[in-house]
Parts: C-alpha cells; structure tokens; sequence
C-alpha cells in the first residue's frame, strides 16, 4: 500500500522526516520528501503541509513515528498506554497532558495533536480492517521496528546514529526488494523503518501491539502501534488482558 512515513518535529517544520513509499510489497521505492515551510510549527499547519505529499504520492496510509494518543479510560497500566507498557517504551504518555518522561511532553503532545488533526480531516486510526477508500492513521515505533525485522535499531543522533544510517539500509536492501534513496537524514530513517509497516497493509500481515482505537471527549486514545513484519516471518498480535 502506498504510504506517507512522518517522525514529526516540533522545534521545525524542516526538521521533520518525511518519506513516501510506494510499489506493491515487496517491492517498494522509497523517496525523501520535503516540507516546503519554515519556522515553529503548528499541527494544523504541518498537516496541511503533508497532505499535498500524501496526494502526490497516491498514498492511501499515513504512518507517524510517534504517539498518536492518550491513554485509554479502561487501560489497567498507571500512566501509560497499552502499547507503551507492552513494549517497555521509554517514553509514556498517560491522560491527557501527562507524559512520562516530563521532558518529553512537548514533542507527545504535539504529535498527538498532529494524530487528531489528521482525524479530523477524515484519517482513521487502523481497527485491524482495511475499509475502502479509507485514509489509514497508523502509529509505529522506530526501536521496535527495527527489532522487529531483525536488525539493531540506529542509535540517536547523539550517539553516532547519523553514522550508522548506510549500513541499516544495506541491511534492509539484505533483508526485501527496496529501492532506497543515495542518503537519509536520521529522521527520514526513523519514517522509513516505520513506515514499512504500512506499505505492507493489504499484502501481508503485520504486527499490531496495544488496545483496539478510541475517541474520549474528542482526543484519541489507545490504539495499536503497528510494526513490519520481515519477509517469511510471522505477525504478532501484543494486547492487554481484556483487550
């Protein structure tokens, strides 16, 4: 499926990672997109600076490389979301307004505002069913992506992350049929592991982690995050008790 990957950023618009993937799975073509505006964004105006690309592309799903919700009313885990408990995330985000740790608030809530401004441009968070015609909202997690294929997940940018970009991709150019761009930045690499997820809907089976979707007072909660599942290998289903 025709996918639109974004790691959004919330100091820059130019700072957010966009790639397109597009192709039948398993073989796809990946492309670098770019954000044609500057300045501190807003999740209004960075979704309607994706959107043209999204159409441009032919793409029929949105995945973001971040939080795209709020914990859930049922959730049994203090704090956190299903999906983020599962997967030991180091970052957590709780009710509304509450993220753990505190220093990551601002980058969660705006990505979580980009989630509900995409919703309500008519994008659905993915149930686990492809309705046609319909704008898929995906979640996806780079760390779990990239163990989910089997390979160790790039480090931060910190840590030397930008340097181990070129061997990543040549283990995924290993690993499935991909055409990749000659260089990423660390964020378009971050969209690109999770966006894989995506572009494998409607071909294959992925792995979904977390609580089925819902909405509570107008903001998402819950939800599953979504990550690829590598050629010949099995999908898996991760939920809380009850979920």
């Amino acid at each position: 499926m025709n996918t639109l990957s974004l790691d959004p950023s919330h100091l820059e618009y130019r700072g957010s990672g966009v790639v397109a993937l597009t192709g039948e799975w398993p073989r796809m073509t990946v492309v670098t997109c770019k954000i044609d505006r500057s300045g501190t964004p807003t999740p209004e105006g960075l979704v309607q600076a994706i959107l043209p690309l999204f159409k441009e592309h032919g793409a029929r799903c949105l995945v973001l490389a971040s939080p795209a919700s709020w914990k859930g009313m049922e959730c049994e885990h203090q704090g956190s979301r299903c999906c983020d408990r599962l997967l030991n995330k180091p970052t957590k985000a709780g009710y509304p307004g509450a993220v753990v740790p505190r220093s990551s608030t601002r980058a969660a809530e705006f990505s979580i505002a980009v989630a509900q401004e995409l919703i309500k441009r008519g994008f659905r968070p993915y149930e686990g069913v492809i309705e046609e015609d319909q704008s898929i909202l995906l979640e996806s997690f780079p760390l779990a992506a990239w163990k989910a294929l089997g390979i160790r997940p790039l480090p931060s940018r910190e840590n030397g992350g930008l340097l181990q970009i070129p061997s990543r991709m040549r283990q995924l150019r290993e690993l499935m049929d991909i055409a990749l761009p000659a260089s990423l930045t660390h964020d378009q690499a971050q969209a690109l592991v999770c966006g894989l997820a995506g572009a494998q809907l409607g071909a294959t089976d992925i792995s979904l982690v977390g609580a089925p979707p819902a909405e509570v007072d107008g903001t998402p909660r819950e939800g599953f995050i979504a990550l690829p599942v590598p050629p010949g290998g099995t999908a898996k289903r991760l939920a809380c008790a009850g979920a």
